[in-house]
């Protein structure tokens, strides 16, 4: 459960609360200012940061860019904390948007510690996203799970389509079919086991598509021709036998 966003280097006006149960993020018109209305004052942004701070390689690509409208916060060296409870345990993430590769993680009542973006998805992962024998999803999924729970319905500072936010937008269908499973608590250990086997037959084919590309390079004739010339070789070599089989007789 999320329960507090905030900024220690005074990137927004207040702390953000989370209360238990549905929260909203609602737009205030400001009066004073013609035209303004609730538009530029932050909503979606708020989304972003937390996305931010939840590991989205979307959100660091936002953020952490030199050439985007979000360049000062790396000039002004902002940094953002999210403090959430997962299964009992408080947990407060900071990141800045200096290092992009930079997590922060304290745990409870533990000092602050500092690990990369892989360590941290795959702490974060095992508490938000916990396995079974038989309720599992692959080790990389962390990123595309998360998409299930957090969208940003803009593209390119466009609403092109408001029912974008309804498809996952990530990860091909054996795999977003993988995780739907997951998440509706169904067994998925076979279904891996499955991806897996598609995997390697997936490898294979590339690597016979590689070795033809190579061999047709190396000797000018495709595997199909020097499969039918060494065919009318072995017949030439039968039919030669045959004869000198006569022959000594």
């Amino acid at each position: 459960m999320l329960e507090k966003l905030w900024s220690p280097s005074g990137l927004l006006l207040k702390d953000i609360e989370f209360k238990q149960g549905v929260n909203l993020i609602i737009g205030k018109k400001n009066n004073s200012i013609h035209g303004s209305g609730a538009n530029g004052i932050g909503k979606s942004s708020t989304i972003r940061l937390i996305d931010f701070l939840l590991l989205s390689t979307r959100a660091e690509d936002l953020f952490c860019s030199s050439k985007t409208a979000y360049a000062f916060l790396q000039d002004e060296d902002h940094h953002v904390c999210l403090k959430l409870n997962i299964g009992g345990r408080n947990v407060i993430i900071r990141r800045t948007f200096k290092q992009r590769n930079q997590v922060f993680l304290q745990i409870n009542e533990a000092a602050e510690a500092e690990y990369s973006i892989t360590e941290a998805k795959y702490i974060l992962g095992s508490w938000l996203f916990p396995q079974r024998e038989e309720w599992q999803h692959q080790d990389s999924s962390y990123g595309n799970l998360m998409s299930f729970f957090i969208k940003d319905d803009l593209e390119s500072k466009q609403r092109k389509d408001p029912l974008a936010y309804l498809t996952h937008g990530g990860g091909n269908n054996k795999v977003i079919t993988l995780l739907n499973a997951y998440l509706l608590g169904l067994p998925t250990s076979q279904l891996i086991q499955l991806l897996q086997q598609y995997e390697k037959i997936n490898e294979l084919n590339s690597a016979n598509e590689n070795f033809k590309k190579q061999l047709l390079k190396d000797n000018g004739k495709s595997l199909t021709q020097i499969r039918a010339e060494a065919v009318i070789k072995e017949r030439e070599l039968a039919v030669f036998c045959l004869l000198r089989c006569k022959v000594l007789s």
